[in-house]
């Protein structure tokens, strides 16, 4: 009996260890040393993986993914330092639960190197929710997209309350990409792509700082595109740094809200923040540096820029620009104008909508709010002085001025009636 009940030990051990479906072997069914752990799937040491950078390694590694998927709570590890050749897209699909844990990190040269034809997308992410991705680098060289967020048309479950922290994505290739885009969020699918957290993440368009960047010369560091059906609501954006891009954020789906921009470093964007549809949005705690035309609102409604600080904008630039003259209620608040230039415009005209200004410093000078349509500003310098206290809601608006006098009373602090306008005299 001891003899047999040892040779059915043995014959379960070896079935184990050859079918892959062991303990010590995962979903995976690898079961060499170091490819599973109580950690995780290590990706470096998976059958077919080259963490060397030196071989291809995408259909090995959409190979496991697409296994490591069909379990829910799966934790897959890359060591520091390991670098994966790719020359199609890298799919993680229909995960739930999953950690992609990238032990490469900002400041490791590791992670995923696009090795394919001129287009294409590094990493898709699709039909994936409560899911964290974390420290991954993406060189994505002559691709297109570096990162893809998506719900495609097929499948059941929907791209919800995932979390991207410590991500890189860099077009490496040396020359500019017009089509490039650095984070691709909710391109294509029919249903929500929706709470999507994104913390501490550097995206750069090119390597050349500032190097001739147009409008369109370098692509798009982060995207939410102009598509029906996605509708990616709360999505937050922070502790970013964005650079070399020719729209830093592009913000352009009519679906889009509740969007938070808080808290990053912009550097020779030609645009830091182009909005070109979308509502409640926040752009907060944000360091714009060398770009031409910092903020951009074609569209969209009920915005609020608040602590943001413009520095570097080229003689006779526009800060914020309204090229259509309709960005409706937009707040912009205790921000700061650092270059005393006057040839400088603070803010262009807001003809058709709301506008409020409060607390601002103006080192290029006062705005000049005359042409705008609705807009109150209260508590805003151009250092040393004030700038004038001024009030306009429109005229359906008339209860803030009636009852005040016609004309400039000449006593300091006495509101008055200027032509429709409430003013504030200096005595």
């Amino acid at each position: 009996m001891l003899r047999l009940a040892i040779a059915i030990a043995i014959l379960f051990a070896s079935f184990g260890a050859g079918s892959g479906k062991g303990a010590d072997c995962g979903v995976l069914g690898d079961c060499r040393a170091g490819a599973y752990s109580a950690d995780g799937y290590n990706l470096a040491a998976l059958a077919g993986v080259d963490p060397t950078g030196v071989k291809d390694s995408t259909a090995a590694i959409n190979a496991a993914f697409s296994q490591v998927c069909s379990q829910t709570n799966a934790k897959v590890v890359v060591p520091a330092g390991a670098t994966f050749k790719i020359s199609s897209t890298i799919e993680i699909s229909g995960c739930t639960g999953l950690l992609l844990d990238c032990e490469s990190g900002a400041g490791h040269k590791g992670g995923f190197v696009w090795n394919g034809p001129p287009g294409g997308t590094v990493m898709e992410i699709n039909r994936t929710g409560h899911s964290i991705f974390r420290g991954c680098q993406i060189y994505a060289g002559t691709a297109n997209i570096g990162l893809n967020i998506d719900e495609s048309p097929t499948g059941s479950t929907i791209t919800t309350h995932n979390t991207f922290e410590h991500i890189t994505v860099s077009q490496n290739s040396g020359a500019p990409n017009a089509r490039f885009i650095g984070i691709d969020l909710a391109s294509a699918g029919p249903g929500n792509v929706e709470q999507q957290i994104f913390r501490d993440i550097l995206l750069y368009c090119g390597n050349t700082p500032n190097s001739g960047i147009t409008a369109t010369s370098n692509g798009i560091g982060f995207l939410i595109p102009d598509v029906a059906g996605p509708e990616p609501f709360h999505v937050v954006l922070s502790d970013f740094e964005i650079g070399n891009c020719s729209r830093g954020i592009d913000i352009h789906g009519a679906d889009t809200e509740l969007i938070e921009i808080e808290g990053g470093l912009t550097e020779n964007d030609y645009t830091d923040l182009m909005i070109e549809s979308g509502h409640l949005i926040e752009y907060r705690h944000v360091r714009s540096e060398g770009a031409v035309m910092p903020v951009v609102l074609s569209s969209g409604d009920q915005i609020i820029i608040d602590h943001a600080v413009f520095s570097g904008l080229p003689k006779g630039g526009t800060a914020i620009s309204l090229p259509k003259n309709n960005a409706t209620d937009l707040t912009v608040s205790y921000s700061e104008w650092d270059d005393e230039d006057p040839t400088q415009t603070v803010i262009s005209r807001n003809i058709s909508g709301h506008t409020v200004l409060l607390n601002n410093r103006y080192r290029p000078g006062c705005p000049d709010l005359s042409g705008f349509g609705a807009v109150i500003q209260l508590m805003s310098m151009d250092p040393p002085t004030m700038c004038d206290t001024y009030f306009n809601w429109g005229l359906s608006a008339t209860p803030l001025r009636m009852g005040l006098p016609t004309k400039n009373p000449h006593v300091p602090g006495a509101l008055w009636n200027n032509g429709g306008v409430v003013s504030v005299s200096s005595g």
